[in-house]
């Protein structure tokens, strides 16, 4: 009877020993299935990385620092402007024409908005931005006005003071250039 306690005995111990071997088996083949799926999503982040990296380039590529708007306190306020026409092939246009208006310049911290007055009343609304060196205004479509395209780039020559060109192009493949002179009231 001893030897069927001590071997009933030994053969608990050794299934208690066999059933905890396979739940640390089991246990390791779960933490490498975990491992493996680790590594796997780890790559699939560094392909991503890998992907975001070269569109942030491209982006980078396509607009250059040097284009995006700046914003430059100084251009805002009332400027008296003084236009003369330095080339035209359009009716009713002269080389040394001149004009003047007023233009009141404000911004939304993202673009300029320009408004052209003559004798105090409005003429033209212009929207625009500043590269740091150009400001670029384009007038906005009016209904009482021909189909015109209306572009004035102005640089700062001094503080108070804008110089630049405003070109006309017309549908009926007219256009004409005036230089502009800026001077802040």
């Amino acid at each position: 009877m001893k030897y069927y306690l001590g071997t009933l005995l030994i053969f608990l111990l050794f299934s208690c020993e066999t059933k905890r071997a396979r739940e640390l088996d089991e246990k390791e083949k779960l933490l490498q299935q975990k491992e493996q799926e680790l590594g796997v999503r780890e790559q699939a982040l560094q392909l991503k990385e890998q992907e975001l990296l070269i569109r942030q380039a491209k982006l980078d590529s396509i607009f250059p620092k040097d284009s995006l708007p700046h914003f430059d306190s100084t251009l805002i306020g009332v400027w008296e402007v003084t236009m003369t026409c330095t080339a035209t092939n359009c009716d009713g246009s002269a080389v040394g024409d001149t004009k003047t208006e007023t233009w009141d310049i404000t911004s939304d911290g993202k673009q300029y908005l320009a408004t052209a007055s003559n004798g105090g009343v409005a003429s033209r609304l212009y929207r625009g931005i500043y590269t740091g060196k150009t400001l670029e205004l384009v007038a906005q479509p009016s209904g009482s006005q021909p189909e015109a395209s209306i572009v004035a780039r102005l640089h700062q020559v001094r503080p108070g003071r804008l110089e630049g060109e405003r070109e006309i192009s017309r549908t009926n493949s007219c256009k004409t250039i005036y230089t502009m002179g800026m001077d802040k009231k």
